[in-house]
């Protein structure tokens, strides 16, 4: 593992500080990149070897690649880093008629951005282009488009999964039960007149509510009562008791178990032998389990990648026709590009957050008092301690 260097804060840098950070590091990239270091020893070449690197994928949160990227934030009108699908038409699931994003493009707008002589014209640049200059673009290798990869982790577990538990079903400890007709996060409308309450008031007499929709979920904890029968291995971080009665922060782990594995075994139970909405819900929620469980495989192929974009595609469809008032986000969006980043980058274990997040939490506590430049090696120290290398490396 290298560290280039730990950004202080407590704020994040701006749009364009953040390349004063990033330039030590293009420096020595492009050293590495050509004409190579020279190591006078290493574990195999005892005479020393010319070592040539390069930095291939980005990985980092949508806020963070963004940033890093050169491309602007995902709610501009131009959200997208992979084609220049505009916000209004963000519900467009067609990808054959999107105009995708090339690196040669990328480039040629990032230096007008850059030669700019005014903050005006850079704005202008950036809304018409979508683009600002990155230090990452001075190596000649580097792709824009396709190297500022879609983590996994934070799109399917920490957005997608989160925001369809919580803001298109509602399973949360404020919002009211429902069956997901309409949105329980979204300002409810006016008070009707007395004539509009004697028409709704004989329809609810005719219709009858259903016993099988998220109140079950909510209100007859069908949830807790299978999480406490389940035996999870040691290997899976469980999700916490009492799910959506108290307010608390899930991490990516958390939510993985719930959307992956208690979800799945209640809804299956309770939605398995019904028939009209609760199984619509029911087979739409499984299209995006699948989905996420294919782009999770430590294996992918061609065909693989093609099945993940089916079963995604099939879910943001039946999102738009079972749920009304849900939106399509810009990380729904970006994750009918992943077929394209599993074809390019192979599985994602390794291209995706998890051990640097780690990482990141190691580093949030160590206690700095705000001193910095003497704990760094400290940490550098303890995450060797906790690697394992073979013996035989050292021969």
């Amino acid at each position: 593992m290298y560290l280039c260097g730990v950004i202080p804060g407590p704020k994040k840098p701006s749009l364009e500080q953040i390349n004063n950070f990033l330039r030590p590091l293009v420096n020595e990239l492009l050293e590495f990149w050509q004409p190579g270091v020279f190591f006078s020893r290493t574990a195999r070449y005892r005479h020393g070897r010319v070592v040539l690197l390069a930095l291939v994928p980005l990985v980092c949160d949508i806020l963070g690649s963004r940033q890093v990227a050169g491309f602007l934030s995902h709610a501009a009108t131009l959200f997208c880093s992979f084609c220049y699908l505009p916000a209004d038409a963000i519900e467009n699931i067609s990808i054959e008629s999107w105009a995708m994003r090339s690196a040669e493009q990328h480039r040629i707008h990032a230096k007008e951005w850059l030669s700019a002589t005014s903050s005006e014209e850079r704005e202008r640049i950036a809304r018409t282009y979508g683009v600002r200059f990155s230090e990452l673009l001075r190596l000649p290798y580097w792709d824009p488009i396709w190297f500022t990869v879609l983590d996994s982790m934070h799109a399917f577990f920490l957005r997608v999964i989160q925001q369809h538990v919580r803001y298109v079903w509602g399973l949360s400890s404020t919002a009211p039960a429902g069956d997901g007709t309409s949105s329980p996060t979204e300002t409810p409308p006016p008070k009707p007149s007395a004539g509009e309450l004697l028409k709704g008031l004989k329809v609810i007499l005719q219709k009858s509510t259903g016993d099988g929709c998220i109140e079950s979920l909510s209100k007859k904890c069908q949830v807790w009562r299978d999480q406490e029968r389940l035996v999870l291995p040691s290997s899976i971080f469980p999700a916490p008791s009492l799910l959506g009665f108290e307010k608390r922060k899930l991490s990516a782990d958390q939510w993985r178990s719930v959307g992956m594995i208690h979800l799945i075994i209640t809804l299956v139970r309770i939605w398995g032998h019904s028939q009209g909405r609760q199984r619509q819900m029911l087979n739409n929620y499984m299209h995006l389990v699948t989905a996420i469980y294919i782009a999770s495989l430590r294996s992918t192929s061609e065909e693989l990648a093609r099945q993940y974009t089916y079963h995604f595609k099939s879910y943001l469809s039946g999102l738009l026709e079972l749920y009304k008032e849900a939106k399509v986000q810009p990380v729904h969006h970006a994750c009918l590009h992943f077929e394209r980043l599993l074809v390019g980058l192979g599985p994602v274990h390794s291209w995706r957050t998890w051990a640097f997040e780690r990482f990141n939490y190691m580093l949030q506590r160590t206690k700095t008092n705000m001193r910095f430049g003497e704990h760094p090696s400290q940490w550098i120290s303890l995450s060797q301690s906790n690697c394992v290398v073979p013996f035989e490396s050292f021969r």
